[in-house]
């Protein structure tokens, strides 16, 4: 017979254990129900307009013409369109290495569950570093387009 600390750390690591076995089991599930986690879903739809945003500003921004060297801000909002779009790939490839097949193999399924469970620091760095840049390219874009407003009202 047990006693009551004993009990008591049972039933913490009987906790412990469920909570730890949720996120894989619930990992697998997605994956083969769906392709991917739900995170992983969203994330991809997220990065691709963001990377759609970047493509417009960059297709935007060139000069009228060839000889028209680009203001601060027009080079600025292109540097950073294009870190954007270079990380938005990365998330993407990542995202893509993590996302089933389309295999229904049990075998497969659960060797992309632990990727995805593993690859979730990896994921987590390229969508904090998107973040980043978003950030950026809105408060560039928001500077030059609040002055060239500012500077229609005066």
């Amino acid at each position: 017979m047990l006693g009551p600390f004993n009990t008591a750390s049972l039933a913490g690591t009987i906790v412990q254990f469920v909570i730890f076995s949720a996120e894989p089991i619930s990992t697998v599930r997605n994956i083969h129900l769906n392709g991917s986690t739900i995170a992983n879903r969203e994330l991809v739809t997220t990065t691709r307009d963001l990377k759609q945003m970047s493509e417009d500003i960059k297709s935007k921004k060139t000069p009228t013409s060839s000889t028209t060297p680009l203001s601060n801000d027009e080079q600025t909002l292109d540097e950073l369109a294009t870190g954007c779009k270079a990380v938005a790939n990365e998330l993407l490839t990542a995202l893509a290495d993590l996302a089933s097949d389309g295999s229904k193999s049990r075998r497969k399924i659960v060797s992309k569950a632990v990727k995805a469970i593993c690859g979730k620091k990896k994921l987590d760095r390229l969508s904090q570093r998107l973040q980043k840049a978003k950030t950026s390219l809105r408060c560039v874009f928001y500077s030059r387009f609040g002055r060239i407003a500012l500077s229609k009202l005066q």
